[in-house]
């Protein structure tokens, strides 16, 4: 992750600025272009673990007109049009953490579908972790994943 520097305690007070115009503003301008540097970064590999190329969608919080987000996130999903009624990746930060995550909200129609196919979602969690960890680049072939430093 060459762009990406990591985060800082400064990051984190984001969450603290009272006000959604104030806490927005530094929230696209210091939060959304790293989280967006992670999920360029996992991209790759996350469109070889699942076979689907994958999209990455910066959380606008477009439908806020009164209280701050008090998370935010960059998803990856196999759409260009949108993610949330697809499962998906997201990788984001609270006041408190950085998380990374396998996503289904209550608005996506294949959640039992989901439910039959956990342990090959958690396999795919599982790679797309060490992937951050160790900085890996997993790439599918015709016929095996191969993993690169």
């Amino acid at each position: 992750m060459a762009n990406f520097t990591g985060f800082n305690q400064k990051d984190f007070d984001v969450f603290k600025i009272d006000g959604l115009d104030e806490r927005m503003e530094e929230l696209r301008g210091r939060l959304s272009p790293k989280l967006e540097t992670i999920a360029t970064e996992l991209e790759p590999t996350a469109s070889s673990l699942t076979g689907d190329e994958m999209f990455i969608h910066v959380a606008k919080h477009a439908r806020r007109t009164k209280n701050p987000p008090n998370d935010t996130w960059a998803a990856l999903a196999n759409s260009k049009r949108g993610y949330k009624k697809l499962p998906h990746f997201q990788i984001g930060m609270w006041e408190t953490h950085v998380f990374i995550w396998f996503a289904v909200i209550y608005e996506s129609p294949i959640n039992l579908i989901l439910l039959k196919n956990l342990k090959q979602i958690k396999s795919i969690f599982y790679l797309l972790f060490l992937t951050i960890l160790f900085g890996l680049k997993i790439i599918r072939n015709q016929t095996q994943l191969v993993i690169k430093r």
